[in-house]
């Protein structure tokens, strides 16, 4: 059947029955409900992702196998990089790995969503019951997509030479959310496998300029029924004034699409991404969303830690207006206190540290102020409190155990703190041996400590260990570490001793340095 590449004529030699079956009702591939509907389901085109009938431009059948055979194994980071072990995944079952990987809330603490990260894009050897539907690089992606680390989703989506329909649409999706919409719709016009929606079908004929042939697709459409009222309407008005006359502004989706949000931005109606996914919040980093609109959406992906913290820092220092509140009130914050450190003033270093600490408190974007100004906080001479202050924003950034070998304990918190970034707490030492010492711990504090002086793990965590089931007990240390940052003292002990015992433990006690100082609930 050579219908590949006939869809991007536009012309009506296609048989709308056979368009038809195309239509929007298909199942959706995956549990994000924001994906856009762009191609077809693979069963709807009568091939697996196992076995792909390529037709090339020139209408040249080939069968061309997925060239890993085991795609779950496939990661951007080995082994030597992450310190994971290369079997972390390849003692569990595919589909038990997916499904805890799908329930796992997203870390909200800064070194828990950055370990997250990691192990989401580590290589490994696959699960067993892996097959080249790829259901654990699928998820892995997703969980990727729904953080909003949209280029580390790319690069594993790219690791896979022959795009199934199930990737491609993420891929066309991250296209659309970094303004590369053009590459997407070259992408799906030079790959013929593709079967592409109506409504995708339109969009890039209109991008590539051929307005009659997306009109003509429009119309057929139409007569189909295929499209909601949604899409046909944002189609109509998208396509020009020559196919309706209504000029009223368009209802805006609840829950759009990377597609619709896109369609929308092009009439002239852009729908803002506060109260959108945070993967959308890409498109608003761009120069004509405004320099609020920019802020806002550098401080949701920063706070996610996966946005570099000078680029907010970039942002932060390029206003110079007189508004105030809200994000106003952080940049003139910012701005004041990078102001006094130029100076090198103490005074106006002292009196503006502490509002800009609590400015960035209130975003919860402790850490990346933490590693943006580290290195000149650690030079300074600081009164009290401010020395204090400044102390516990340097065990936050990445100088942490540096800075603490340099100060001796002045309580028992304090040595807990040294303990961890110094990484000096363990079962055979550190400072909180002495029963004395713990005392004036609150039950918080005193469950970190227990977590590395006296860990014990339920059975059923220890079996993850004894049968070498890393990934498992790596995400159960993560889900137990996100109920513990809410308060669960028993679970957070739990969690962050399985993850010291899966070898994790400098990420154990940088997250429990973070679970201490910033005291942030799960999202």
């Amino acid at each position: 059947m050579t219908f590949a590449t006939s869809w991007y004529t536009g012309r009506p030699a296609l048989a709308q029955g056979f368009l038809a079956q195309f239509a929007p009702k298909n199942a959706p591939l995956s549990a994000i409900d924001w994906l856009s509907n762009s191609v077809a389901p693979p069963q709807m085109l009568g091939y697996e992702t196992a076995d792909i009938q390529l037709a090339s431009p020139r209408q040249e059948i080939a069968v061309i196998a997925i060239q890993n055979e085991q795609p779950d194994s496939l990661g951007l980071l080995p082994t030597r990089v992450t310190g994971l072990p290369q079997n972390l995944w390849a003692n569990g079952q595919v589909d038990t790995i997916a499904a805890q990987l799908k329930a796992l809330t997203a870390p909200s603490l800064p070194a828990a969503q950055s370990f997250f990260i990691q192990l989401l894009l580590a290589e490994s050897h696959a699960p067993r019951g892996s097959s080249t539907k790829a259901t654990l690089l699928i998820e892995r992606i997703d969980r990727l997509l729904e953080m909003g680390a949209l280029e580390q989703a790319e690069g594993l989506i790219n690791l896979v030479l022959i795009k199934s329909p199930a990737l491609f649409r993420r891929s066309f999706d991250v296209a659309l959310l970094t303004g590369h919409e053009d590459m997407a719709c070259q992408s799906m016009r030079t790959t013929p496998i593709l079967a592409p929606t109506y409504l995708a079908r339109i969009f890039c004929l209109a991008r590539d300029g051929d307005w009659a042939a997306a009109a003509i697709t429009l119309r057929a459409a139409q007569s189909l029924g295929i499209l909601n009222s949604e899409q046909d309407a944002i189609l109509t008005r998208f396509l020009g004034s020559d196919l309706t006359e209504q000029d009223l502004p368009l209802s805006p989706p609840s829950r759009p699409s990377p597609l619709i949000w896109r369609l929308f931005e092009a009439v002239g109606e852009p729908l803002p991404t506060q109260d959108l996914p945070i993967a959308f919040a890409y498109g608003d980093l761009r120069i004509q969303s405004g320099y609020t609109a920019q802020v806002e959406a550098a401080e949701r992906l920063a706070k996610a830690g996966v946005l570099a913290p000078n680029v907010l820092l970039g942002l932060y220092s390029d206003d110079t207006s007189a508004a105030s509140g809200g994000v106003w009130g952080r940049v003139k914050a910012i701005q004041a206190f990078e102001k006094a450190l130029v100076t090198k003033n103490v005074v106006q270093i002292t009196n503006t540290l502490h509002l800009a600490w609590v400015q960035m408190q209130n975003a919860g974007l402790e850490v990346p102020f933490a590693n943006i100004y580290a290195r000149r906080l650690a030079v300074l001479a600081l009164p009290e409190p401010q020395a204090d202050l400044a102390f516990h924003i340097l065990l936050l950034s990445e100088g942490a155990q540096q800075i603490a070998q340099l100060r001796q304990p002045q309580s028992a918190f304090d040595a807990l703190l040294i303990g961890l970034a110094t990484g000096t707490i363990t079962q055979e030492g550190g400072d909180l041996r002495q029963e004395a010492e713990r005392k004036s711990l609150t039950p918080q504090q005193e469950a970190v400590a227990k977590a590395f002086t006296k860990p014990l793990l339920p059975h059923d965590l220890q079996q993850f260990l004894d049968q070498n089931r890393y990934g498992e007990a790596i995400l159960s240390a993560l889900a137990l570490i996100n109920r513990g940052a809410s308060g669960d003292n028993a679970a957070l002990c739990t969690g962050l001793s399985l993850l010291d015992r899966v070898g994790q433990g400098d990420i154990s006690r940088q997250i429990a340095l973070q679970v201490l100082l910033l005291k942030r609930p799960t999202l």
